[in-house]
């Protein structure tokens, strides 16, 4: 009888199983089409990368300051030196020399689809420019799901950007201050039956032109570009547009239609930032970032 060959027969299956496991692992990759980093933005998209949001941890242990700064939703208070902060003041860098501040200084901050970060960037880039030195307004201008209120602890906001639209406020009342300096607020308001009708560019244009000279910063924070048509209806009255993509989460041809359908409005696109970064991941992606996060969490003697 033939005995078997134990030992070339488990030296050929570690040797199948590695070069399996790898070739599995280079088709999974090839077959994800979703943006998980800077190089698939200019590659893809072809458009500038303004920086990286990182996965947002609730590492915050002072309980009252969570409370009164919106918890993690503004971690540039609650998490001064964490690798998010240091990233969204990066972006804020990059905004700030990519063009004079009177070329723009209405942004407008959007996605191709829901769930990719773009209110918490909203909030968080408005909050550091105000730490900056510049006098900022924040706009919600998500007639349909609004969500600034909620950070900022705000019950039944009724007066906001609707109540104005449809003339029963006037620009002074809605104006919300907040308790950090230089930022102030615009709340949605009530949710309307008919948000696109209402975000209507000429009557935005004159809501902008009344409020430009009050503010260095003014940030609007908008409904994402596929399901509506609402960002697109006040994008051409504002200086410049900031697309954020979640990382890995909507495939590519759906971000890709959302920019170029921002790209015909023909208003300046700024750039993309890329959000919920897994920083922290040994993939070939984020070696770059680490730096991020060894400076960010770097402990104090």
């Amino acid at each position: 009888p033939i005995k078997p060959k134990k030992g070339l027969n488990i030296v050929l299956s570690i040797i199948v199983g590695l070069f399996g496991g790898v070739l599995l692992a280079f088709f999974i990759d090839y077959m994800d089409n979703t943006i998980k980093s800077d190089r698939d933005i200019e590659e893809y998209m072809g458009v500038a990368f303004l920086g990286f949001v990182p996965i947002i941890k609730n590492v915050e242990k002072n309980k009252d300051i969570e409370k009164r700064s919106g918890g993690r939703s503004i971690f540039v208070i609650t998490q001064p030196k964490s690798p998010a902060t240091e990233s969204v003041k990066s972006i804020r860098s990059n905004i700030v020399f990519s063009a004079p501040k009177e070329k723009l200084k209405v942004l407008l901050i959007t996605s191709a689809g829901p769930e990719e970060g773009k209110t918490l960037t909203s909030i968080n880039l408005a909050v550091t420019f105000a730490q900056f030195g510049e006098k900022v307004l924040l706009i919600d201008c998500d007639l349909r799901r609004s969500s600034l209120q909620k950070v900022f602890k705000v019950q039944d906001q009724a007066v906001g950007m609707s109540s104005y639209l449809i003339g029963e406020s006037n620009l002074d009342s809605i104006i919300q201050k907040t308790e950090i300096e230089n930022l102030n607020l615009i709340f949605a308001g009530h949710h309307p039956p008919n948000p696109a009708e209402l975000l209507n560019p000429e009557k935005f244009k004159v809501f902008l032109d009344q409020i430009r000279p009050k503010y260095d910063r003014i940030i609007i924070d908008s409904p994402p570009v596929m399901p509506v048509s609402d960002s697109i209806n006040i994008a051409s009255v504002v200086d410049g547009i900031i697309q954020v993509v979640r990382c890995g989460k909507l495939n590519r041809q759906a971000i890709i239609r959302a920019k170029n359908v921002l790209f015909d409005v023909g208003t300046k696109f700024v750039g993309v930032i890329l959000n919920n970064v897994n920083i922290e991941s040994s993939g070939h992606y984020y070696y770059p970032y680490q730096y991020y996060y060894y400076y960010g969490n770097k402990k104090e003697k």
